[in-house]
């Protein structure tokens, strides 16, 4: 089988900064496609360079056929060349410092909406229908059906952040209200897009006197590295083997059918989450108020839908 490549925020920029893109091999090409999909703030940088739509064409599949003016080339390049490329990464510098142009806010489902569009264009047909097969069964079962609802009591837990700390719903409840965003992982581009919304609004939601939690089944060192991505204020808590999510009626099995694709794409769930169960939460958000009862839920099958951080503020502003 062949090996994975994994290319790296810096290896991105290199490649992109040089213009080395339509001399890579399709390993490569298939590997920065991905970096691309899969990191948020690599994809805003290279967009920012308008190099998207030049990356995008070329891993799409018409392989070289992009042609690039060599003066066009040369100031790109002069502008990469007055910073380090990586510095404009979010892992590496926050984005207020990011030179890009002011525009009015962007609803969470815009993003996410254009990010499944983006995606969509770049994946095979056979592979898009070996998904939507393989996805159809579990829309079809309404699993949401089981999950918390409005007048529920949420159940307590106790769960590590990223510093190895316990940390306790019982405890944060004693402060105020409580937002439960349960997500599937760094490695999912949705997710990172619902985090980032989630910590501009979370000034907003603090001064309500709400916490946030964010839970995900990867291990404290992948919830870190969550944290230190996104440059999360909020805790980020590690429910390994989704015991916490089984709880509020969140959990189902990744289909067998699929998993290879996710192994080609480079998601190895169970180095992810460490164990081999290949179970994940269904994407969610809870607001608790007053005891741990559930004021507000938003649950989805669909992974590329998520509750708006505007609706979570307004619930919060009704308690």
């Amino acid at each position: 089988m062949m090996k994975r490549l994994m290319l790296t925020c810096r290896d991105t920029s290199r490649l992109l900064s040089k213009g080395q893109e339509q001399s890579l091999r399709f390993r490569e090409q298939w590997a920065l496609k991905m970096h691309l999909f899969f990191c948020v703030s690599c994809r805003r940088y290279a967009r920012q360079l308008r190099w998207m739509d030049q990356a995008f064409h070329l891993i799409a599949g018409k392989w070289g056929a992009y042609h690039m003016s060599a003066e066009a080339r040369e100031r790109i390049r002069a502008t990469l060349k007055k910073a380090d490329p990586v510095s404009n990464c979010d892992h590496y510098k926050t984005e207020s410092h990011m030179n890009e142009t002011t525009s009015p806010p962007v609803s969470l489902a815009a993003q996410l909406r254009q990010t499944k569009v983006d995606f969509l264009s770049t994946v095979p047909v056979n592979v898009q229908e070996a998904l939507a097969a393989a996805s159809a069964p579990l829309a079809q079962a309404h699993l949401e059906q089981y999950a918390l609802s409005v007048g529920a009591l949420a159940p307590d837990f106790c769960l590590p952040n990223v510093d190895g700390k316990s940390v306790c719903l019982h405890d944060i409840l004693a402060k105020g209200p409580v937002v439960l965003s349960f997500y599937r992982g760094g490695w999912c581009p949705y997710c990172n897009l619902e985090l980032h919304a989630l910590q501009q609004s979370y000034p907003e939601m603090s001064a309500l006197g709400a916490t946030l939690l964010a839970i995900s089944p990867q291990l404290p060192d992948r919830s870190r590295a969550s944290a230190e991505a996104h440059q999360l204020s909020f805790e980020v808590l590690s429910d390994v083997g989704d015991v916490v999510a089984r709880k509020f009626g969140l959990v189902f099995t990744v289909p067998e059918s699929i998993r290879p694709i996710y192994q080609q794409w480079g998601i190895d769930l169970p180095a992810w989450n460490g164990d081999d169960a290949w179970e994940l939460p269904m994407p969610a958000t809870f607001v608790l108020g007053h005891a741990g009862t559930v004021r507000g839920a938003f649950v989805q099958m669909d992974y590329t839908q998520r509750m708006e951080p505007a609706d979570i503020v307004a619930i919060l502003r009704a308690l």
